[in-house]
Formats: structure tokens, sequence, C-alpha cells
């Protein structure tokens, strides 16, 4: 038996992965990822936003916070 690791391109992709996991033909291994590849992931998205469009994403998650500690249900 021979494991490969696949990187996903998306969902579409993971669902015939199980299907073929269904019909006994592969075993999905899944495999935590460790810290050195988290922070990888986070350099490869580094500058991928505008500082201005986060700015104002930041400024919009504020004022939805705000709102919802105002609520009174």
């Amino acid at each position: 038996m021979n494991t490969v690791t696949v990187e996903l391109k998306n969902n579409v992709a993971l669902q015939i992965l199980k299907n073929l996991e269904s019909a006994n033909l592969i075993h999905i291994v899944e495999v935590q990822q460790d810290k050195k590849s988290v922070i990888d992931s986070i350099k490869l998205l580094k500058g991928s936003i505008s500082i201005e469009k986060s700015t104002q994403l930041l400024e919009e998650l504020a004022e939805t916070r705000q709102s919802w500690e105002l609520r009174t249900i």
C-alpha cells in the first residue's frame, strides 16, 4: 500500500475522494497541521488584502461587536 499527500483545490475534490473511500478503493488519513504549516499559510496570505480594506473591515467588525453588546434580549 502506498501513501501520498494531495492538496485539494476545492470541496468537489474532497467529495470525490470521499466517494472513492466509500467504494473501498482508498482510505483517507487526515493529518493535523502543525504550527509551522499554519505560519507558512499565514505568510502566503500576507498582503492579499490592502491596508485600506483591512482597516475598513476592522472598523465594521468593531461596529458589529458594539451593536451586539448593546442588544438587550
